[in-house]
């Protein structure tokens, strides 16, 4: 036994003369790279080990479960006062002085009827039509709803309002319902060949614009303003007072401009003044041609205190 140990010793103090991994080493590759390539695949998730992220949840203050709990009794409260009750003192509340919020002054209001819209120039709008994005078509009209889609504007807020920067670039002839709309701009797209129509939309309104799904009867202006507003066909082109051949349009003939018949204006068209000719030889001329009334009906013809 002895001779076979001191065999094994001798073996093991011998070296190799040249160096080479065994054979083990290649057959394993996990022993010469430590990548996720050959890690074990991850355990599948199942409801079994669900479980939030480690550290990302802790666990709540208990307090009032004795003394022994460290947060018993008062319940970290402290004894008596203000602040050892339930509620405590409002916020903002100083103890009786004049808070901060009302010792520094205030300048300014906010107008709760402001309503704010979405401009949208025209040059904006005809680049947007040169390249495609905008539809036009003589049977449709041009609602917030394809401007908000074409990204022409971003948000509708209370409307769209349509402005006339750059109107010597507009040239297209479109029919266009708006919320409000400039007269720099209404000239240049009727100047164009177009119309335009501004309509009222309250707040379910715009949110139908929003999604374009027009489910319900659009209502009718409030407030003395806004009728005032939408009934102006020469300078606003209100709905309320839209022309029957406007009205007749293919584009305009739906129900996005019903209003209630209440509230119709007729449009009253100018009548264009004749100048009178003021020659006095032809006054002259009229008047000697005219005879003048027999005196018996002048007699016959009451007099003023009879």
């Amino acid at each position: 036994m002895n001779t076979i140990f001191a065999s094994w010793r001798a073996l093991a103090a011998v070296r190799p003369t040249t160096s080479f991994a065994p054979v083990r080493t290649f057959l394993n590759p996990t022993r010469l790279y430590a990548t996720s390539a050959f890690k074990s695949p991850a355990p599948r998730i199942h409801l079994g080990n669900l479980a939030p992220a480690p550290h990302s949840t802790k666990q709540r203050k208990r307090l009032g479960r004795g003394q022994g709990s460290g947060r018993g009794g008062t319940s970290t409260k402290g004894h008596k006062g203000q602040k050892a009750r339930k509620g405590g003192p409002r916020r903002g509340f100083e103890g009786g002085q004049t808070p901060l919020t009302q010792r520094f002054p205030k300048r300014g209001f906010h107008n709760f009827l402001e309503r704010e819209y979405a401009p949208l120039n025209l040059e904006r709008l005809q680049h947007w039509i040169d390249q495609g994005r905008v539809e036009v078509s003589g049977e449709r009209a041009i609602t917030a709803t394809e401007l908000l889609r074409s990204r022409a504007i971003h948000q509708i807020h209370d409307g769209v309002k349509l402005l006339g920067d750059g109107a010597q670039y507009f040239h297209t002839a479109i029919n266009i319902i708006v919320s409000r709309a400039s007269k720099s701009a209404i000239k240049a797209i009727e100047d164009a060949g177009g119309r335009v129509v501004c309509r009222h939309y309250n707040t379910l309104a715009l949110r139908m614009l929003k999604t374009g799904d027009m489910k319900y009867k659009l209502a009718a202006p409030m407030r003395e303003k806004d009728i005032l507003y939408y009934s102006n066909w020469e300078g606003h082109r209100g709905f309320l007072a839209i022309p029957p051949e406007v009205r007749a349009m293919p584009a305009f003939s739906g129900s996005h401009l019903d209003a209630p018949e209440h509230l119709h204006v007729e449009t009253k068209t100018r009548k264009t003044k004749q100048a009178k000719s003021a020659d006095p030889e032809a006054v002259m001329d009229a008047a000697q041609a005219t005879p003048p009334p027999p005196a018996v009906e002048l007699a016959a013809q009451p007099g003023v205190y009879s």
